[in-house]
């Protein structure tokens, strides 16, 4: 087995032996000078750890240890014994598949019916990784015994408590159903439910947070402007809730005045780069949709920069002096051309 089926290998053990004892070559002589461990301790070892039995475990493992043995050889052999077990349980098949006699067959029928497939998978696969762990430990025997009794102590846990756990919680995301009567197998359970119940509790508080869009629409545009003016931070707190990079382009503008059902906001100079961000045609349309649902009414929106608002006063200024200049001589007395 040692010689991984190589004759020349083979042939260097059989000389080492002839040297060992020339007279008589014994099973137990072959396992002294190779340093392996007998398969009657593979099988008692495994058995512990299929029973969960840590004290016999860590009792064989010390008496094996203290005899010279060599670890690394050590968990190799078990998990080999783990992987003979597999392949028994999921083909049932021997020839050519399991190199061990027929008597050691037996041992394994023994502990077919103790673990499921996923169980002796999650074993070769955890024992297959403290194989690796021990090759660059500096102390390898205690980094085994305590991987050993990790392995037992998961084993014990009982999974029916998850299973329930599991189909409370698929429940709750279905029907909203409280979970209750959940028994509490670790304090990681206890912190994890915890942090169930201050996320539920985080986005409830985010929800208080945004504000309600349930309001009367406005009347006209005096009406939008106020409730832009007087509520601004609420207004910010929607554009928040519904795009946080929006929220970094709109908060450095300011209302500058509503009309024709047009809410025309205003940028300084030195924010530019906003202004462009804002006018691009997604932007523009998403600040235009809040805005609509948080007057309750549809109005267009427009970005400025500062100097282009000046000219807009302008234009402005000029309709209030023709007014003026008709409340002065009289409608009848001025023309504009």
């Amino acid at each position: 087995c040692n010689s991984d089926g190589a004759m020349r290998d083979a042939l260097s053990i059989l000389d080492r032996c002839m040297t060992f004892n020339s007279e008589k070559i014994e099973y137990d002589d072959v396992n002294e000078l190779l340093g392996i461990v007998s398969f009657d301790s593979i099988i008692e070892v495994c058995d512990y750890i299929i029973n969960k039995d840590i004290k016999s475990s860590m009792t064989l493992i010390n008496d094996v240890l203290n005899q010279g043995k060599d670890l690394q050889l050590f968990i190799e052999e078990i998990i080999t014994y783990f992987r003979n077990l597999l392949i028994l349980k999921t083909t049932n098949l021997t020839q050519n598949l399991i190199r061990i006699t027929e008597d050691n067959i037996d041992s394994l029928k023994r502990h077919i019916d103790k673990l499921s497939v996923d169980e002796i998978v999650s074993l070769i696969g955890k024992l297959s990784d403290t194989l690796l762990e021990c090759k660059r430990a500096m102390n390898p025997r205690i980094l085994f015994e305590a991987r050993i009794i990790s392995l037992m102590e998961i084993s014990q846990i009982d999974i029916s408590t998850f299973e329930k756990r599991i189909e409370q919680l698929e429940n709750t995301i279905k029907n909203g159903i409280a979970i209750k009567d959940v028994p509490k197998q670790a304090n990681r359970q206890e912190v994890s439910i915890k942090r169930e119940t201050t996320s539920r509790e985080e986005i409830k508080a985010a929800k208080l947070d945004r504000p309600s869009t349930n309001v009367a629409a406005v009347a006209g545009d005096e009406e939008a402007e106020n409730r832009i003016r007087d509520n601004w931070n609420d207004f910010l707190k929607l554009v928040r809730s519904e795009n946080v990079a929006l929220l970094a382009i709109v908060r450095e503008s300011k209302l500058s005045y509503v009309r024709d059902r047009t809410v025309c906001f205003e940028f300084d100079s030195k924010f530019t780069f906003h202004y462009t961000a804002a006018n691009q045609e997604k932007n523009k349309t998403k600040i235009k949709d809040i805005l609509t649902r948080f007057l309750n009414a549809e109005y267009n929106v427009n970005f400025v920069l500062k100097s282009d608002k000046d000219e807009a006063e302008t234009v402005k200024s000029m309709d209030d002096i023709y007014e003026e200049i008709k409340n002065a001589f009289g409608d009848d007395k001025v023309v504009l051309k």
